[in-house]
């Protein structure tokens, strides 16, 4: 009797501890132990739930790419390994059997914001602390709903390449997008994957005004990238110079990866950038095309290449890269193609170089997704007008010979 009591007691205890901070404060519900639901988290930061609920991380559990890559794999290990990035909590609550509600919600809000520090070397990167206090970019004394805790790690790339730097269990580093950074000009100048991807969102606080007043903005949940319209069409330019000769035409082309602070394309090896460049009449009728493809090619343990369509054995199975022509951050490249003069042509060709960002999605109809980069046309004539640059070469040693011998002729009508 009395042990039944005294559990009795202990669970009263419990529940005591959880409601506490909803009864006190009059705000939902944080709790003390183990992980609090987004919608706890949305009652209070409403524009942050609703951003972060349309997007990838929001769904990462439900995506049908990764459902159908998911029931592919068929060992535990390899499962676990799966959903340690895409229902990041069973990091904590070892919930891989997914009847946990918080495991379903996927990379929720308090995953992000119970974590208190990063080590990469180590096998768990992430350090967690559970808990009645939120850490994140900001300093607050704020204590309704929940205490926060200012972290320096919320605004570093470390950070993000818990799961955005995937090593496989071949210790092949399948995904390197914080690799790539790393490496690059934007690590030099201490521009972090947080300042393109969760820009600040000036006159939208972080708290609802009704809750609590605060100088602070939303820094953006959309987490906008590889699949951002937006993100995609500003990232990379590019520019076309052409030289016509009699029986030719020499096309320039300069890709230069503007704004990505990461290789383009980056994330999923299956994803790819395409160079065209068409020569076409003025109605668009198309003569001749040649194209780039910028991409990284992996390959297994046999030295086999892994198709575009296997981002099971890409994640599984790679070992190594066969090859990676990809663009590098703030690089541009130079490339060079040469088009014969089509017969019986009219007086105008046009030239069209265009930059098309390409990702094959196995188990969706339409099964590949392709958006425009960057574009650059042309209208040239033949015949007539565009000489070329030999051309003006000649061009400008002529004229330079007549000036000299007029100068000659002019010294000596002189004497």
């Amino acid at each position: 009797m009395l042990k039944k009591a005294h559990l009795i007691n202990v669970l009263l205890g419990l529940l005591v501890s959880t409601v506490t901070v909803g009864a006190v404060t009059g705000h939902p519900i944080v709790r003390n132990e183990g992980y609090t639901g987004s919608q706890v988290c949305g009652t209070c930061h409403t524009m942050i739930h609703k951003q972060w609920e349309n997007s990838l991380h929001a769904s990462s559990i439900d995506d049908p790419v990764f459902q159908g890559v998911y029931r592919e794999v068929e060992k535990e290990e390899n499962r676990r390994f799966c959903l340690k990035c895409h229902a990041p909590t069973v990091r904590v609550t070892g919930d891989f059997t997914l009847t946990q509600p918080i495991t379903r919600e996927g990379v929720t809000c308090d995953f992000c914001h119970t974590i208190k520090g990063i080590d990469l070397g180590r096998e768990e990167p992430f350090e967690f602390a559970l808990g009645f206090v939120k850490r994140g970019p900001f300093e607050s004394d704020l204590k309704i709903g929940h205490e926060n805790a200012y972290s320096e790690i919320h605004l570093k790339a470390e950070f993000c390449a818990g799961c955005h730097e995937v090593v496989n269990k071949n210790g092949f580093h399948v995904m390197s997008t914080y690799t790539e950074w790393k490496r690059g000009p934007y690590a030099e100048k201490g521009i972090q994957c947080q300042n393109c991807h969760m820009p600040e969102e000036f006159g939208v606080p972080i708290v609802n005004p009704e809750i609590a007043k605060t100088q602070h903005n939303v820094t953006a949940h959309k987490f906008l990238g590889g699949h951002s319209q937006i993100n995609i069409t500003t990232a990379a330019t590019l520019t076309q110079v052409i030289d016509k000769a009699d029986d030719h035409i020499s096309v320039v082309v300069y890709v230069t990866n503007a704004e990505a602070g990461h290789s383009i394309p980056t994330g999923i090896p299956s994803r790819k950038v395409i160079l065209t460049v068409k020569l076409m009449d003025p109605r668009g009728q198309e003569f001749e095309s040649k194209e780039v493809v910028y991409r990284r090619v992996l390959v297994d343990g046999e030295g086999r290449e892994i198709p575009d369509e296997n981002i099971k054995d890409m994640f599984l199975n790679a070992t190594s890269v066969k090859s990676d022509n990809r663009i590098r951050p703030k690089e541009t490249r130079r490339e060079e193609f040469t088009f014969p003069l089509p017969k019986g042509i009219g007086k105008t060709l046009l030239v069209e170089s265009t930059l098309d960002y390409e990702f094959r999605v196995p188990y969706l109809e339409p099964n590949i997704m392709k958006v425009q980069m960057a574009e650059n046309e042309q209208l040239i004539e033949i015949g007539k007008g565009n000489i070329g640059i030999w051309g003006w070469f000649a061009l400008i040693v002529a004229v330079l010979i007549v000036l000299f011998l007029l100068q000659i002729t002019y010294k000596r009508l002189r004497r």
